[in-house]
């Protein structure tokens, strides 16, 4: 499918930035077809890629080419890349040519602006790829760990083609890159964009830079997306406070919104003619699961929504209560977006499809009248203190009406609660309130008040850097 958009929309304009840079999407095309870009097909090639045009125009010229990338962020250590690198052997790496210049034993194949193509001692050592592979993806919880979702070419473009269906892209949107393409929500904004034909704004900014924000004006952004915590910065930068004249959609992934802060957006997005779309998804589904369509955001704010096009969810049933009079159980999805398994190892990328188009996905749910899916909690977020059964999703949902944005984590009989705070609070009595809120003995509570809380540029918590629980 890439091919084909690549060739559909050659003349449009496919990245651009601030400095006024394009590339057209036949000038990807071209550049897949090079005997440098072309030889890397089925090799696995690392991608150390940040938000930058020659970045994401090689990445795209390899998916074309018929290589398999292996996506790592941009600001990865050189300890990592060790890692990866003794781990899973890839044959190519494409990265700025800097951050390599210390390995003797790469050579560079190709340079195009600051990054390179180079080629490692592997080739040669391992079979070439399987055709059905298509790309490894890190999963969002994986911090430290090789382990990585393999991807097929159904897998990318079946999702990218019902993200562009419900969000009704054309070649005339235009979304700007808020979130790494390490990450399969950036990623797959690229990825359903351009097969829509849209042309993309590339900026390396944060919300903080004046640029970014001139940026946006200047280049008649359509469309801006984030997670939640990318929007409660937004929000206490006091977005509605300014001038997007050309924003016509938003969209949310990456963990539930407050109610708060969904009113906040739905408020704004309504009030401007935007349409603010709230999405779930997991790296496992290579991206998107579900979407709420603007018009059920009032009446079902706290949904997941309904699934995409060409997906479906049901319930699995759990040993456990539950309130109310809706079905509830874990949340199993199916689609061709259904990732082909992991990878933690060079040999795991010749696996065979270990998914077969069903993911368990973890959460558990509960499903409306009308067929609106919601979120309750996570099979792996329980624990037992002294015989009492507790959710670590209720009890940061807790700490949320109380004001404070907070993590939980635990063990049977051992809970420990990080609590984000740029004031000083008395430890003793928030501990003290936290016993009677939770009904749990302060022997098995810890609690510790973080100025703020560790979060990986695309806004996952970093729960690696958080104090060592008790």
């Amino acid at each position: 499918m890439i091919l084909e958009a690549l060739e559909s929309y050659s003349d449009n304009i496919l990245l651009y930035n601030e400095s006024g840079e394009r590339r057209k999407y036949v000038d990807v095309l071209e550049c897949s077809s090079t005997a440098a870009f072309s030889g890397c097909s089925r090799h696995l090639v690392l991608c150390i890629v940040e938000n930058s045009l020659d970045g994401l125009f090689g990445y795209l010229a390899l998916m074309a080419a018929g290589a398999v990338p292996m996506m790592i962020g941009g600001d990865t250590t050189e300890k990592r890349i060790k890692e990866i690198l003794a781990i899973y052997e890839p044959e190519y790496i494409w990265a700025r040519s800097f951050q390599l210049l210390s390995y003797d034993s790469f050579k560079e194949v190709v340079a195009i602006g600051e990054y390179s193509l180079f080629s490692t001692p592997h080739i040669g050592k391992n079979l070439l790829l399987p055709n059905d592979l298509a790309l490894l993806l890190g999963t969002s919880g994986s911090t430290g760990s090789p382990k990585y979702v393999r991807l097929s070419s159904t897998n990318i473009w079946s999702n990218a083609k019902s993200i562009a269906t419900y969000l009704q892209i054309d070649e005339y949107d235009r979304p700007v890159t808020t979130l790494p393409p390490s990450y399969t929500y950036g990623l797959s904004i690229i990825h359903s964009h351009l097969i829509s034909g849209a042309s993309i704004g590339v900026t390396n900014k944060t919300f903080f830079d004046k640029s970014f924000w001139d940026f946006l004006q200047a280049s008649r952004i359509t469309t801006l997306s984030g997670v939640p915590y990318h929007y409660e910065i937004l929000r206490r930068l006091k977005l509605h406070t300014k001038s997007l004249t050309y924003l016509k959609k938003i969209t949310q992934a990456g963990g539930k919104l407050d109610k708060d802060l969904a009113n906040y957006l739905f408020e704004y997005s309504s009030k401007n003619g935007i349409d603010f779309y709230i999405m779930y998804g997991q790296t496992e589904a290579t991206a998107r699961m579900s979407y709420l369509p603007p018009s059920m955001l009032e009446k079902k704010m706290s949904s997941i929504g309904v699934p995409i096009p060409g997906g479906e969810f049901y319930l699995r049933p759990l040993e456990m209560s539950c309130t109310g009079h809706f079905e509830v159980g874990e949340l199993v999805y199916k689609g061709p977006n259904v990732s082909l398994g992991y990878a933690n190892q060079r040999n795991d990328v010749y696996k065979d499809d270990e998914n077969h188009g069903v993911l368990l996905t973890g959460d558990i749910a509960c499903v409306d009248e009308e067929g609106y899916y919601y979120i309750t909690g996570r099979l792996s977020r329980f624990i037992k203190v002294h015989g009492v059964r507790i959710s670590l999703d209720d009890v940061e949902r807790s700490f949320q009406e109380l004001g404070f944005n907070s993590v939980a984590l635990g063990s049977d009989n051992s809970l420990t609660i990080y609590i984000e705070s740029s004031n000083r609070i008395d430890l003793s009595l928030v501990k003290k309130e936290a016993c009677k809120l939770l009904s749990v003995h302060p022997t098995a509570l810890s609690v510790h008040i973080l100025s703020s809380i560790p979060r990986s540029a695309s806004g996952k918590i970093l729960y690696k850097q958080l104090p060592a629980q008790r």
